[in-house]
């Protein structure tokens, strides 16, 4: 009889966490200045390049990136509040570059037009920079800096300008306003697909840990692929390990993938095929400790 204190009776006397608590929301609230740091960081990038699509999702992976790290530590697993961060820190990220933005132009406005107005005289200049800064705050300029920004529209640099110069013609208008709607999909969007590829990791509530790395139990040829699928779904794991024949490549195969609890043993398979650039999870389900022993055992067959 196992002792009520042995590693498969993590959860005795022990509610299982939540998939998200007050205190792990107040830690992932860290994702936030992390956002506002990786937007301020595009805008310096982006005075002297920027790639359409691609700099909005590389801002929006590395936000996702900083979240999907906090949920970890956290053991954060709610897909919904993960989700909701994720698509509010980039927002938050791209009104971050629009406000430096923002903020240089306002300083050199600032500059340019005092020096018009003093006409070389440094005392005069004085006067007039510290009576545009009262006049022209940060909050006031930014609505006045939008109008114009949209005005004068935008040039977008591809990844086919590098190195040469752009012949693009400006976006201005209702134009500029959907670039902007776009790069905050881009950018919002990678970062909700980051997380809640974090939420879905296999999570042992009972023990309140994540599973391990995924180990392959097999890899097969495709054309077995919905065989592996129906066998695994079955716990037919002996039929599974008995499949054999074609050729699996890196490119063309059907992998059956395990992940386990580092305490009970529980674990998750998953049934993956990929062919080519298309991958596609076929069955993924919970198997008991018994069964992720049997699973070890034809993973031991395969790699013999």
């Amino acid at each position: 009889m196992d002792s009520p204190f042995s590693s498969s009776s993590a959860s005795f006397g022990r509610p299982p966490r939540p998939a998200i608590t007050f205190g792990a929301l107040l830690a992932l609230s860290l994702v936030f200045p992390a956002a506002v740091l990786i937007g301020t960081i595009y805008h310096f990038i982006g005075k002297y390049l920027d790639l359409i699509v691609i700099f909005p999702m590389l801002a929006g992976l590395c936000v996702g990136g900083v979240l999907a790290s906090l949920a970890k530590k956290q053991k954060v697993h709610s897909k919904p509040a993960l989700v909701t961060l994720a698509i509010l820190a980039g927002t938050v990220c791209l009104c971050s570059r629009w406000i430096a933005d923002s903020l240089q132009t306002r300083e050199e406005f600032i500059t340019s037009y005092s020096a018009k107005l003093a006409g070389g005289n440094p005392a005069i200049e004085a006067k007039a920079q510290s009576l545009l800064r009262r006049t022209y705050t940060p909050l006031r300029f930014l609505p006045m800096y939008l109008k114009v920004a949209a005005k004068e529209g935008a040039t977008i640099t591809s990844t086919h300008d590098v190195g040469g110069s752009s012949h693009n013609s400006p976006i201005t208008g209702t134009a500029f306003w959907g670039l902007a709607l776009f790069d905050a999909l881009l950018m919002c969007g990678a970062a909700a697909a980051i997380a809640a590829k974090q939420a879905s990791a296999p999570f042992c509530a009972s023990c309140d840990s994540w599973h391990g790395g995924e180990l392959t139990v097999s890899r097969l040829d495709p054309s077995h692929a919905d065989e592996a699928a129906k066998l695994a779904q079955a716990r037919d794991f002996a039929g599974l390990g008995g499949l054999r024949g074609g050729k699996a490549t890196e490119k063309a195969n059907c992998d059956v993938l395990l992940s386990k609890c580092p305490g009970c043993q529980t674990g998750q398979v998953t049934v993956r095929r990929h062919v080519g650039n298309a991958i596609k999870t076929l069955w993924s389900g919970q198997v008991s400790p018994t069964e992720t022993a049997k699973l070890q055992e034809v993973r031991a067959q395969w790699l013999q």
